[in-house]
């Protein structure tokens, strides 16, 4: 491992993002790999980085690693930089989540009252209907009861 490391071969590198799992330790040897590789190599290191984080981390992160890591700037500086803007951009990403939960739960919860409600009418309906002795095949015809169901409501009232 210490002699990829120490390679400037990008094929090297992107052997080393292959054998780490921490998307943090990941982009930490992105950063320390930037300033060993040629510059006509940039572009294809580019592309292996893109590749080893796309589904580990969205693309404007990746877009924000990659800048980061042309700056350069000594490790501690870029390390500092970097984390900083993970730890925004993830931040943003949890409360849009949250946001898109919250919308999804209300969402749900509209549509399971609704449905409550529209049971209840039903049963209110078909209650002044049994009350009115209007016929079982009627009600089951109007409201699409079963006769089982019927039965039970009947038995309810009693």
């Amino acid at each position: 491992m210490k002699e990829l490391k120490e390679s400037s071969y990008v094929l090297d590198k992107a052997c080393i993002f292959e054998q780490l799992d921490d998307v943090n330790e990941i982009i930490s040897e992105i950063y320390m790999s930037y300033p060993k590789i040629n510059q006509k190599d940039i572009e294809l290191m580019e592309k292996i980085v893109r590749l080893t984080l796309s589904g580990e981390i969205p693309d404007n992160v990746i877009n924000n690693v990659i800048e980061i890591a042309r700056i350069g700037g000594g490790e501690s500086k870029v390390l500092t930089m970097a984390q900083q803007v993970i730890k925004n951009e993830f931040a943003m990403y949890r409360k849009k989540a949250k946001r898109e939960g919250r919308k999804e739960g209300i969402k749900e919860g509209l549509k399971e009252g609704l449905k409550e409600g529209e049971e209840i009418g039903i049963i209110k309906s078909i209650k002044g209907m049994l009350y009115n002795n209007v016929d079982d095949d009627i009600i089951i015809s109007s409201t699409g009861i079963s006769k089982k169901e019927l039965q039970k409501i009947k038995e309810d009232i009693k």
